[in-house]
């Protein structure tokens, strides 16, 4: 889970994540988005607005130009395309003898 944004429709997160990186596996992940409505109760996901999703592998983030992965957010109660986009970069780290990927959304 990232940190709120308030109001913005554009926003930037500053939390990353670690994940190691097997060049051989197929890793899948998947990205939820929601308007935050309910400060309270902010792990209640039915209290919020869904937005949208997006499920990636890491090898996509890791092959795409500049390592920054960008597509449109999918939510099936909206037209494709509706949702926005969403950028994810990753940064290559060499961590012993396994890889690690820095995920920034």
């Amino acid at each position: 889970m990232t940190e709120v944004i308030s109001d913005n429709l554009a926003p930037q997160w500053v939390k990353s994540f670690d994940v190691q990186y097997h060049f051989e596996q197929r890793e899948n992940f998947k990205v939820e988005i929601y308007d935050v409505d309910d400060l309270v109760n902010i792990n209640t996901l039915a209290n919020h607005d869904f937005v949208g999703n997006l499920e990636f592998t890491i090898h996509e983030v890791v092959t795409a130009r500049n390592q920054t992965l960008e597509k449109n957010l999918v939510n099936p109660e909206r037209p494709a395309g509706q949702s926005g986009t969403i950028k994810i970069t990753g940064e290559e780290r060499q961590g012993g003898s396994k890889e690690e990927v820095l995920m920034k959304v």
